[in-house]
């Protein structure tokens, strides 16, 4: 490891780096006519033994100033030579001149084993900022497949209040973002009948559960098929997750084979037609003689 020395005092300066070479480290003598931080080098070290509070200053100014220990030489020491010391940035102190030689090297040592763990510290910051990054974005990505495929995702607490509704999810309900903090049921415009059975379904076992269909009316006068799901959070069980499937067109769409097949190849939506299908529809379980009268060609086969 490396050891910077910005020292005036030629002296103290060779006693210094031969004390820090002998503990097996390098020193590296900064010119005495620099006192920058730019100083060529300046990412090599991770120790640093100054006299010039300035640079001390200036060095934790930089990227890289938080991973250098920083020991600086006073000719006196007292509580508030101490606090100007640590408010500058230093680490350590040595009382110039320098007569404990013998604690020097384990000081250094200390110096060396606490620079590592700032490192490591550093290392593992950047790497959960990273994590957190990836987390973030697989999260946006999530959303966004849901919002495109048209699956509503919400999140209640553990007592029952709406913490997160996807963009799907105020569509369906026609929701703004004051929907927070308030209780899913006082939220969701369901019938009492269908929020009895999704509390049901919340209360059975997640392995039990099933798929719930909803039918409701939006205060816009909007109608849906929902099919909802219902799991536990698996950081906080007592946490609800609900997905909200819009199934509207695949109703619709059953409807409407229900009543090609209900009859047949028959065409026509006006009032007569209705009136006509209702008839065959009543007629239809008893077993009784029908006369159907009208003209060639109106349809009567």
């Amino acid at each position: 490891m490396k050891i910077l020395l910005s020292i005036i005092d030629q002296p103290t300066l060779q006693l210094i780096t031969s004390i820090a070479e002998s503990a097996g480290f390098e020193a590296i003598a900064l010119a005495s006519t620099s006192t920058s931080p730019d100083a060529p080098g300046r990412d090599d070290y991770q120790i640093v033994i100054t006299d010039s509070l300035s640079l001390c200053r200036d060095l934790r100014k930089t990227a890289s100033g938080n991973f250098v220990h920083i020991i600086v030489l006073t000719p006196r020491i007292d509580a508030q030579t101490v606090d100007r010391l640590l408010n500058d940035g230093a680490d350590d102190y040595l009382i110039f001149p320098v007569e404990e030689t013998h604690t020097l090297a384990l000081r250094l040592r200390t110096a060396a084993r606490q620079v590592l763990q700032r490192i490591d510290f550093g290392k593992t910051l950047a790497d959960l900022s990273n994590t957190v990054g990836v987390l973030e974005q697989s999260h946006e990505d999530m959303l966004s497949i849901l919002n495109q495929l048209r699956i509503g995702s919400g999140m209640t607490g553990p007592y029952g209040d709406l913490i997160f509704l996807n963009q799907s999810a105020r569509q369906i309900f026609e929701l703004d973002d004051n929907y927070r903090n308030k209780i899913w049921f006082e939220v969701f415009p369901f019938k009492p009948s269908d929020i009895v059975l999704l509390r049901n379904l919340m209360d059975t076992p997640t392995e039990k559960r099933k798929k719930l269909p909803v039918h409701l009316r939006t205060a816009g006068g909007r109608y849906y098929w929902l099919d909802i799901e219902v799991f536990d959070d698996p950081a906080l069980p007592k946490r609800k997750v609900f997905f909200f499937y819009d199934m509207s067109e695949v109703y619709d769409l059953r409807r409407m084979l229900d009543q090609k097949a209900e009859f047949r190849d028959l065409v026509g939506k006006s009032k007569p037609m209705h009136q006509v299908y209702q008839t065959i529809q009543e007629v239809a379980g008893v077993d009784i003689t029908v006369s159907i009268e009208g003209e060639t060609g109106t349809g009567k086969e």
